[in-house]
């Protein structure tokens, strides 16, 4: 038998998961990596509103507008479960 730990991994893995939560799951990731995420895509999966509040969190330091990339400052870092909660829910 596999351990509690590596079975909830394994149905993790192997679960299907809503759009949605794919969306979510991409743009945590993507800003939780130094090398960001694109901006194209980011707004072809989110729509105008998130645009909206990226470019308050780039307003106010915590994201980076590298022309094609978004990604996150070291003061966006820091707070990112903030960032995440502020972009993910506009």
């Amino acid at each position: 038998h596999y351990p509690l730990r590596r079975q909830r991994q394994m149905c993790i893995r192997d679960r299907v998961i809503a759009a949605n939560d794919a969306v979510e799951e991409i743009v945590m990731m993507g800003l939780r990596l130094t090398q960001g995420i694109e901006k194209k895509r980011l707004n072809s999966l989110m729509g105008p509103e998130f645009t909206k509040a990226a470019v308050n969190l780039t307003e106010g330091g915590f994201l980076q507008d590298s022309g094609p990339i978004l990604r996150t400052t070291r003061r966006g870092r820091l707070m990112l479960n903030a960032v995440l909660r502020e972009l993910l829910t506009a």
